[in-house]
Parts: C-alpha cells; sequence; structure tokens
C-alpha cells in the first residue's frame, strides 16, 4: 500500500493535471461553438473579394482566390493545420487565412499561436476593408473568446465591445458567453440556452475570487462576501437541470474554465500535515469543487453528444474531448474520495454528483470507458471503510456498468 504522503503527491498531480486539461477543453469547446453556429468558418471564408490589394507595406499582395476557399470544416486536427498553413504560406495577407489557421491552432490547442494569428488577421486594414465585414467580425469573436478562455477578461470584454453595440449575429456569440456583461435578457430563452448574464456573472465572480485570494489564504464560502462569489461559479444547476444546446458548448467551456481557477485555490498540498490541514480547514469548498466539475463535464458531454455530422469527425480528435473530461474529473474525485483526508461524510457528500453524472453519461460513453469507470468505481468502494459510501459507490459502479 502507498505511504500518505505518496497518494497526496499523486493526488496533488492529478488535481494539477486537471486544471491544465479545464483550458484546453475550453478552447475546443469554444471552437466548436463557432463551427455549429450559424457563423460556420467555411461560409464565412467565402465571403469576400479575391484580387490584387496594396499590403500594409504598400507592396501588392492576392488575396485568397474563390476557388480555393474551404468549403467544408476539416477532416481532423492534422488536416486543419495542413490546409491553414498552405492557405498562409501562398496568401500572408489575407485575413481569411489567419481566421483559418487560428482556428486550426485553438482545436491543435495551440492557444498562445492562434491569439498571434488573429491578431495578425486584424491588423490587415486594407485587406479587411475589401472583404465583408463579418469576416473582421468573425475575428474578433473569435479572439475575444480565446482571450477570456486566457482568463484575460478584460481584454476579452474590450474585444467584443464593438460587437455587443451592434445588431449582428455576431452580437449573440459574444453575449451567449458572457462578455456583453451589460446585456438585459432578450426575452424567452429556448430550452437548452444559457442566461448570458448568469455567465457574466460565472466569470466576473472568478476574476474577483481571484483577487481576493492574491491577499493570502483562500476565502470561505461561509464568508458574507467570498461565500456569494463562490455560489455564483459553483452552483452548476443551469448546466445540469437539462441538457444544454450545442451552441452553448462555448459558455460551458468558460464556466468551466472559471471553475478550474477558482478551485486552484484549494489544491491538497504535497505535504501529509499541509494537506489534512487544508481539507479540514476546506472540506467544504473541496467538496463544492467536486460537485461543480462533476456536473459541469457531464453538461459539456451532454451538449456534445449529437453534434451536426460535418463536425463529428473534427470533434473527435478534440484534445481532450468531452468524453476524456468526464473520465479524468471522475478519477480526480474518486482519487480524493480514497485518500486518508476526507471524512466519511465528505465521502457521502460526493454520492449524489457522482450519481447524477453517471445517469447523465453513461449513454454517451463507450463500452470501454464505462468498464474503466465502472472498475474504478468498484475500486473505491472496496477501499471504503463507511458502509454507506460502499454502497453508494457500488451503485454508481452499476450505472456505468449496466448500459
Amino acid at each position: 500500500m502507498a505511504s500518505a504522503g505518496a497518494v497526496l503527491m499523486i493526488l496533488q498531480c492529478r488535481w494539477r493535471a486537471a486544471r491544465r486539461a479545464w483550458r484546453p477543453l475550453a478552447a475546443s469547446l469554444c471552437v466548436s461553438s463557432l463551427c455549429v453556429s450559424s457563423l460556420c468558418l467555411s461560409g464565412v471564408l467565402g465571403l469576400g473579394w479575391a484580387g490584387s490589394v496594396m499590403a500594409q507595406s504598400n507592396d501588392t499582395f492576392t488575396l485568397i482566390p474563390s476557388n480555393e476557399l474551404p468549403r467544408s470544416p476539416p477532416r481532423d486536427v492534422a488536416d486543419a493545420l495542413a490546409r491553414s498553413a498552405e492557405l498562409i504560406r501562398k496568401y500572408p495577407h489575407d485575413p481569411r487565412a489567419r481566421l483559418d489557421r487560428g482556428l486550426a491552432l485553438l482545436i491543435s490547442m495551440d492557444v498562445t499561436g492562434a491569439e498571434r494569428e488573429l491578431r495578425a488577421g486584424l491588423a490587415e486594414e486594407k485587406a479587411l476593408a475589401r472583404l465583408n465585414p463579418a469576416v473582421g467580425g468573425l475575428l474578433k469573436v473569435t479572439l475575444a473568446k480565446v482571450l477570456a478562455v486566457q482568463s484575460r477578461r478584460d481584454e476579452a470584454i474590450a474585444m467584443a465591445r464593438p460587437l455587443c453595440e451592434t445588431e449582428s449575429p455576431l452580437k449573440a456569440e459574444v453575449a451567449k458567453v458572457g462578455l456583453c456583461p451589460n446585456l438585459a435578457p432578450a426575452g424567452r430563452r429556448a430550452p437548452g440556452e444559457l442566461d448570458p448574464v448568469r455567465v457574466a456573472a460565472v466569470l466576473k465572480a472568478a476574476d474577483q475570487l481571484t483577487a481576493l485570494a492574491r491577499g493570502g489564504r483562500p476565502p470561505h464560502l461561509s464568508d458574507p462576501t467570498a461565500g456569494a462569489l463562490l455560489d455564483a461559479v459553483l452552483d452548476v444547476t443551469d448546466l445540469t437541470r437539462e441538457v444544454p444546446l450545442i451552441s452553448q458548448v462555448g459558455s460551458i467551456g468558460l464556466w468551466m474554465t472559471s471553475i478550474g481557477n477558482v478551485c486552484a485555490m484549494y489544491d491538497l498540498p504535497a505535504a501529509p500535515d499541509a494537506a489534512r490541514e487544508r481539507m479540514r480547514d476546506y472540506a467544504v469548498e473541496l467538496g463544492r469543487c467536486a460537485d461543480a466539475s462533476l456536473g459541469a463535464s457531464g453538461a459539456a458531454l451532454a451538449a456534445m453528444a449529437d453534434p451536426p455530422a460535418q463536425f463529428r469527425d473534427l470533434q473527435t480528435s478534440m484534445k481532450p474531448n468531452p468524453r476524456e473530461s468526464v473520465m479524468q474529473v471522475v478519477q480526480i474525485v474518486l482519487a480524493t474520495m480514497k485518500s486518508p483526508e476526507p471524512t466519511d461524510a465528505w465521502r457521502r457528500a460526493r454520492l449524489p454528483a457522482l450519481a447524477a453524472l453517471a445517469e447523465r453519461a453513461a449513454l454517451l460513453l463507450t463500452a470501454e470507458e464505462r468498464r474503466q469507470l465502472a472498475a474504478g468505481v468498484l475500486s473505491a468502494a472496496r477501499a471504503a471503510a463507511d458502509p454507506e459510501v460502499r454502497a453508494g459507490l457500488t451503485s454508481v459502479a452499476g450505472r456505468f456498468g449496466d448500459k
């Protein structure tokens, strides 16, 4: 049996790996939300004018001819990277080539490279003036989401502000991920649509909590100010009460990023004594983080369970994809439950969220993924001393295994 110190070191590494996973997954979800919306890239790239114009340096350059514009989404990440690299090589001053390259880098998880390409596209002002305004608008939409994924909320809002002040379809693209903070709810939302004001509140609360934590120890839920902010981020009822529309995956991704950033403050330290102290002082916060992570990952999986046919190959190439995220979060929560620090009451409190995720996700996972999760849950059940925890985990394993 591993020592308590070894278990805690493994657990800490898993929590850190999970935090690193939230941001790439959120980036993938934001890209997917662009692709499945009415602003599909293959259509936007075709909006424009082909010919010779003056570059920023006063040299003449050529825009992409219509017969070379992509007409469909890439087959996978490799195809996206190869296609966009060729467009950039041949037409480096066409903003549409920069947009295509930026999205390709996003789905390959190169967020920094994507930001660079999107900014380069926006810098080609003379070329943008010759193209349909939707090209410049989509560059701004995508860059605003990229900045938001990196928790650069003020920059993201500034980038989105001109779009928030228009009545174009692009306004909805940034509003639904909370980047038009002053936008009031517009009419009745369809089932599965998230309230943009609610999403904006999540992102703002995460920023405020990060600022509070800079002063020293992480805040407690019992603190009136911090407690309300933690509730705003960690109450994922809006994500779990119904299946979100696939158009909402960008919002879900940003919400997941906020959860990851906030919950990073409550990491269990590597040293056993420090880990025991952290669990003792922040058991409620750690529990809420576990439940929120389970609920949000299940929502992302449910939203992307049945993407439009033309995007299914691209979805499977996302790293991590929503199924992998669910498996990772379950494994993290189980590792925490098996560690010596939580009380049995804490373990029992995690059972409803685990059972809800199993009910929601089991039909959306492969047989092998269900087998792996069922085996992991049964292992945690065998390690449990408390009969209620053991019975609850055994029931969860059955939900994963009996599909």
